[in-house]
């Protein structure tokens, strides 16, 4: 088992990063592995060879701040425990500003889905393939509404409703003659 750690800087633009096996020639990898007791029939590799996973952490942040939003919830975290030779996570990363404390605090969050699939066994590999949004959400505490509230919002809507009722009811007569 390895464990992989670390970071890097990106832009705010689409990207990927992966752990594959590509890097190294397939005469190299097979060598590699036939040694090891992994060959299977006709030549591919087979018999214990996965790309199986555990993700323990895996936050966006910005670098300036080096915050997190909400750091208890960890989407992908979790083992994967299927037999697929290739992993693709796709990611979502969302700008967020959490205003509800004293200080607003600035970072990212991000949803996002697996797909597993049984490719060749020379094409192993996990892949994040990530899209930052450029909408900021700002979560914020709003003060309980009155009811006083509630009715002009209601007659606010009420008022518009009648507007266009009106203005679709000129239109309408200007058009029949």
């Amino acid at each position: 088992m390895c464990k992989f750690w670390g970071y890097f800087d990106t832009a705010k633009v689409p990207g990927n990063f992966h752990i594959s096996t590509h890097g190294v020639s397939r005469e190299a990898w097979e060598q590699v592995m036939r040694q090891r007791g992994y060959a299977g029939v006709s030549g591919e590799l087979s018999g214990g060879i996965n790309m199986r996973h555990i993700i323990h952490r895996l936050h966006f942040v910005d670098p300036a701040t080096n915050a997190t939003i909400d750091a208890g919830r960890e989407m992908l975290a979790g083992e994967v425990t299927g037999d697929a030779l290739a992993y693709q996570y796709y990611l979502r990363v969302n700008p967020v500003s959490d205003l509800t404390t004293g200080s607003p605090l600035h970072g990212y969050q991000y949803r996002g889905h697996l797909v597993e699939s049984s490719l060749s066994s020379h094409e192993l590999s996990t892949t994040f393939k990530f899209d930052i949004d450029a909408i900021r959400v700002s979560y914020t505490i709003s003060e309980v509404t009155t009811l006083s509230h509630f009715i002009v919002h209601g007659l606010a809507i009420a008022g518009g409703m009648v507007a266009v009722m009106m203005m679709l009811i000129k239109v309408a007569e200007n058009l029949s003659g």
